[in-house]
């Protein structure tokens, strides 16, 4: 195991899970930028003109829409944006009541700290806002560090769908990347030995790792291990609201259970890699519990559908050590999976609709590439007792045997609703 550690201010976006499928060789490719902002962050600059750049991004994301407000206060201007999940960028177009365009300006999000963009038209009196590229940096997230973490790397034979030609998962026991700390965001990736993204293009995939606190109980699942974080090849990263975090107390005992896959011809060497981002306690920061909701759980996460068309539902009751508030929730299913949503049957009320995204990133090959998220402060709130209901939703060409329907939560359970 490797640790590199670094500095930084800022948080991730969604939770995913457990994939498929594998493909043909083509060009290693690059890793995939982070440029999720913070949920609930702001972030302020100026551009090379020297005028004042705001930029708040809400606590709340329904289903994977990102919004914020870009303000320049030059001007008085105050525009609310989308960010494009897939590359972190949004457009800002502010018009009068004659619809005069009156700002015109554009950015991306960048590292989780920063923001960067340009002005590119702005009207104001006497030349009071003047257009300039800007560059916009997190507030108050000094305390934020980053520590990359790599899980590997293992001998993969092809074919094998397991480590050393197994045909099973690697079950390793790790460190936590810090202690008496929490995290707030974590990012997975698999990797070549060279450090390059290993993806379908490249013949790999990271089927699954899931990652286990053996000094907590799974509050779903209580004689297992915590499952606290998990990833498949869709590699959706982690995000939680600002002012919480996964607690890791020093002398947790963490262990991973880890599925990689190799579709071409010669032996691939690949590891797992996770960049944590953390904040050393004492911190005002409330800790979160993870809720981990499985169609099959407690069991391998895989079930059967039929041909077509398939809603798989499971009831999971709430329990008094799960009753709080939910702030941040996504799901994972399989290709041909449509989405994966969370209802509160005695509330009658839908929490999440996680969405499965395909088609967009060249390396993914058309296999499944993003699970969309939903956060907020809070999200749900959850009564001891209240029925939750998983839905997972797929239209199969054929029958399949194997495929997974899951959600992963966090809970604030220090605040009963």
């Amino acid at each position: 195991m490797m640790v590199r550690p670094g500095g930084v201010h800022g948080r991730l976006g969604v939770v995913g899970a457990l994939c498929i499928v594998g493909a043909l060789a083509l060009p290693t490719m690059a890793p995939a930028a982070i440029n999720s902002p913070i949920p609930g962050g702001e972030y302020s600059g100026e551009t090379n003109r020297g005028r004042d750049v705001v930029i708040e991004v809400a606590t709340d994301s329904a289903d994977g829409v990102i919004e914020g407000t870009f303000r320049m206060p030059c001007g008085g201007y105050a525009e609310a944006f989308e960010v494009d999940e897939a590359d972190g960028s949004f457009d800002v177009h502010g018009k009068n009541a004659r619809g005069k365009t009156m700002l015109k300006a554009e950015g991306r999000f960048l590292d989780l700290e920063r923001a960067e963009g340009a002005v590119k038209k702005v009207r104001s009196k006497r030349g009071a806002c003047k257009k300039g590229s800007y560059e916009a940096m997190a507030e108050g997230h000094e305390q934020i560090e980053r520590a990359t973490v790599s899980y590997g790397p293992y001998d993969i034979h092809p074919s094998s769908g397991g480590h050393h030609g197994g045909g099973g998962n690697i079950g390793d026991r790790i460190d936590p990347p810090c202690e008496d700390c929490f995290v707030v965001g974590m990012d997975p990736d698999l990797v070549h030995e060279d450090g390059s993204s290993a993806n379908h293009a490249t013949n790999a995939m990271l089927h699954h790792t899931v990652l286990f606190n053996r000094d907590d109980r799974d509050t779903t699942c209580t004689s297992w291990a915590e499952r606290f974080f998990a990833s498949g090849n869709e590699r959706t990263d982690f995000v939680i609201p600002r002012g919480y975090g996964y607690e890791i107390e020093s002398g947790d005992r963490w262990r991973t259970l880890t599925h990689l896959m190799n579709t071409g011809h010669e032996m691939q060497r690949l590891a797992v890699e996770i960049e944590f981002y953390f904040v050393q306690a004492p911190a005002d920061i409330e800790p979160v519990r993870p809720m981990w909701l499985d169609i099959n759980n407690c069991g391998n996460s895989e079930y059967s559908i039929p041909v077509g068309f398939s809603d798989t539902h499971r009831n999971f009751q709430v329990t008094p050590e799960l009753e709080g508030r939910l702030v941040s929730i996504g799901g994972h299913v399989h290709n041909d999976g449509i989405r994966i949503e969370l209802t509160n049957q005695t509330r009658g009320e839908s929490i999440c609709n996680s969405v499965a995204g395909y088609g967009t990133i060249p390396e993914y090959m058309g296999n499944i590439e993003s699970m969309t998220g939903c956060s907020g402060d809070p999200l749900a709130l959850l009564d001891a007792g209240d029925t939750l209901r998983l839905h997972s939703i797929y239209d199969s060409p054929g029958p399949q045997h194997d495929v997974m329907g899951i959600m992963v939560g966090y809970v604030d359970t220090e605040a009963a609703p």
